[in-house]
């Protein structure tokens, strides 16, 4: 039963090792997940972009895993490297933050720094304090299925206009034209008004809002013309000390919740950890098994009485007492008349001993025979073995008749 309970085992375990190879060697479908990660090379990740920052800003290049509230030390709102102002680029689906969060991000902006930001959608504090609104651009034509933007001419890196699909550029950016301090950098062009990327002052420093991120994913990068509008778009912050941010990416992991992402994150690790829990359930379920118990070794009864002949036999060999063995076999002899003739004492009378011989059917000269041996045990002080041998007999021949 344990070698077939094995080879049950080792067949689940084959299983599971060829189920993992044939995920791992099957072809990986896209993922057209939205998540912006800086490690990512699916069509929304970040990858190439960030691979390819050091081709527009020539200083060094540092990522930020952390909140706002701990990047950014109040006694120095220049970042982490001292005085020097930094560039802080954050492309992300959802750009919102809690109070200290905010607060520090402004406090940093506003010290010196400038501070990229690409989403659909922005925290509605920054948008007031910067004076932005985004609208859905429900104007568009349905019958456009591509949408051309270019860079403002006094933003322009070079006169080319760039062609994105439509469904890239969901949301626009509208201000009033009171405020000054917005300066518009890419429109759409054939929208009036209709603005995807504005650069704003904000104290010393300046953010840069776009509302389209989708666009500086690899999906777009790949394609040389759109490639060169995210360059210029960059090209926008100053060539300094740049922050590249993954904290406040969708699905970031930020030092909490499941501590199984790295893990999980990973097709072939995934499926190789989830087989695993498989096979521990599968290994509990076959111990845990009801089993049959090993069948015990019944000895077989011993001889007592054998034993008991063996032992005794020997206490009387070894202490060489005629006598004495004689008077113990005619006590059993006297027990058995008696308990089964009821004659107690076998007396030197002829009575006694023709009533003994009625009884038993046996003939008067072996009951006198043994009449006459029971009387020299019990009298004589030495008994020879030869008397001991003729009683013994005389006794066995008694029982064997009877």
């Amino acid at each position: 039963m344990a070698s077939q309970s094995g080879k049950n085992i080792i067949r689940v375990i084959v299983f599971a090792v060829l189920f993992i190879v044939g995920i791992a060697l099957f072809p990986k479908p896209l993922k057209w997940d939205e998540h912006y990660g800086k490690s990512s090379q699916e069509p929304y990740g970040t990858s190439y972009l960030f691979e390819n920052l050091d081709h527009i800003y020539h200083s060094s290049i540092t990522t930020n895993l952390s909140s706002f509230y701990e990047r950014f030390d109040t006694s120095s709102m220049k970042g982490l490297e001292g005085t020097t102002s930094q560039n802080l680029i954050i492309i992300t689906s959802s750009f919102s933050l809690d109070t200290l969060d905010y607060t520090r991000l402004v406090d940093y902006v506003a010290s010196g720094n400038h501070c990229f930001v690409a989403s659909n959608n922005f925290d509605y504090r920054l948008l007031d304090t910067l004076g932005l609104e985004m609208d859905y651009d429900y104007g568009y034509s349905t019958e456009l299925r591509d949408l051309k933007t270019n860079l403002l001419p006094k933003y322009q890196l070079s006169e080319d206009i760039y062609e994105f699909k439509k469904n890239q550029f969901p949301r626009s950016l509208a201000y009033p034209d009171s405020l000054s301090e917005i300066e518009p950098i890419s429109k759409i062009i054939g929208q009036d008004s209709t603005y995807n990327y504005v650069k704003v002052k904000f104290g010393d420093g300046a953010f840069y809002i776009h509302s389209s991120p989708i666009i500086f994913t690899n999906y777009n990068l790949l394609k040389p013309d759109q490639s060169d509008y995210i360059a210029a778009c960059l090209h926008q912050l100053p060539d300094q000390v740049t922050v590249w941010d993954e904290y406040y990416k969708p699905n970031a992991n930020r030092g909490g919740g499941n501590q199984l992402h790295v893990i999980l994150r990973y097709t072939e690790v995934r499926w190789a950890y989830w087989c695993l829990l498989v096979l521990m359930i599968l290994y509990l379920l076959f111990k845990t098994k009801r089993t049959q118990r090993a069948i015990p070794i019944i000895e077989p009864y011993k001889n007592q009485n054998k034993i008991f002949i063996e032992t005794m036999g020997g206490l009387y060999r070894n202490h060489s007492s005629n006598k004495e063995i004689a008077q113990k076999k005619i006590k059993i002899f006297r027990d058995y008349i008696a308990r089964k003739y009821g004659i107690r004492n076998l007396a030197p009378d002829d009575n006694s001993m023709q009533l003994l011989a009625k009884k038993s059917g046996h003939e008067l000269d072996l009951i006198k025979r043994l009449r006459l041996l029971i009387y020299r045990a019990e009298h004589e002080n030495v008994m020879s073995n030869e008397i001991l041998l003729f009683l013994n007999s005389s006794i066995n021949e008694f029982y064997r008749r009877s």
